[in-house]
């Protein structure tokens, strides 16, 4: 029997759960074994080495048990282990409730991350969440469509590479399609030259031969989704400090009194997620630097250029609503 490298999953995957009611560290009953992990792993999963990870959000019982779990985040899509995380979870995972007001929370949620390894035939490392350094466009991914999906409206391809020192891709396989037996894995592994992997020299060095599971998910060019090309919930990889912000407050608006405002900038994602040719969409209160100062907020910031979805952000335009605040002076005491 195979068996799920525990180490590196579970241990480091289960220790941050974060309680929405009380900040504390979690007080854990049980969590399951490397065996029990073993029996819920996917089988498509296990018997291709695809290694993943999962967030849910569960809801914590009096009695310790966890239930109503939501898969909130899962990388790759499409081959079952965020269900299997679900199951595992309302099943084996213990954790004490939250206490308010001397009784057990009825209320309480947790954010339970979890990574799940396979064996992966002698490499270094996985790879989780990768941040790239490049991905495929929009346009890439339509070009990719495979002719031979013909008017299926959508189709998921997965494939595992292995990372080179460079964060390029070599070696890749197809892990998975949806639907069964469609050319969706395929057409993944043609845009498998367009990723690249940003990775410190530190990082390069660390994984080294390292594996990472991709999906990519396909839309119909001919239908109206197909079309859109829009970001549905972006990955920011870089932002500005909150005291920046303080710091490109609008000196004409400062001037006038004005202690709030928001400027929304209109920006195209460029191939490694920083955002270009940014312009003023619209600024309130108008003509006192909002919209330029949004702007310059915009241009700091960088997202992941491929969502754990499958989905790119590059070759898109997007608003990026900023909002303005300019904290009053402290009043000083009358002095005596």
């Amino acid at each position: 029997m195979n068996r799920v490298l525990l180490a590196m999953g579970l241990a480091a995957g289960l220790g941050g759960v974060a309680f929405a009611e009380a900040d504390r560290p979690p007080d854990w009953v049980s969590k399951p074994s490397a065996e029990m992990m073993t029996s819920y792993y996917p089988q498509e999963a296990m018997d291709k080495t695809v290694s993943g990870s999962v967030v849910l959000v569960c809801r914590i019982g009096v009695d310790t048990r966890l239930s109503a779990c939501e898969v909130v985040e899962e990388a790759p899509i499409g081959i079952g282990l965020g269900e299997a995380t679900r199951r595992m979870a309302e099943a084996e995972f213990r954790i004490k409730p939250g206490i308010v007001n001397g009784k057990p929370d009825t209320e309480g949620t947790a954010r339970i991350p979890v990574r799940w390894i396979a064996p992966m035939n002698g490499s270094r490392g996985v790879i989780f969440r990768a941040i790239w350094a490049e991905a495929p466009s929009f346009a890439d991914v339509e070009a990719a469509w495979p002719a031979a999906a013909g008017d299926l409206p959508e189709g998921l391809g997965v494939i595992r590479c292995r990372v080179q020192p460079d964060g390029r891709l070599t070696n890749c396989g197809i892990a998975g399609q949806t639907p069964w037996g469609s050319p969706f894995g395929g057409a993944a592994r043609t845009l498998a030259e367009k990723f690249r992997v940003r990775l410190t020299p530190e990082e390069a060095k660390e994984f080294t031969v390292a594996d990472l599971t991709i999906s990519v998910r396909f839309f119909n060019p001919a239908t109206p989704q197909g079309k859109s090309r829009r970001i549905v919930r972006p990955e920011w990889t870089r932002t500005i400090n909150p005291e920046k912000i303080v710091a490109l407050y609008p000196a004409a608006a400062a001037d006038q009194g004005i202690t709030s405002g928001i400027g929304v900038a209109d920006c195209l994602v460029a191939p490694d997620g920083t955002l270009t040719d940014c312009r003023v969409a619209r600024e309130s209160p108008e003509g006192v630097g909002f919209g330029a100062a949004a702007v310059a907020v915009a241009s700091i910031t960088q997202m992941n250029p491929w969502s754990p979805e499958g989905r790119p952000s590059h070759g898109v335009r997007l608003k990026l609503p900023i909002n303005f605040s300019l904290a009053p002076e402290p009043v000083s005491p009358p002095a005596d």
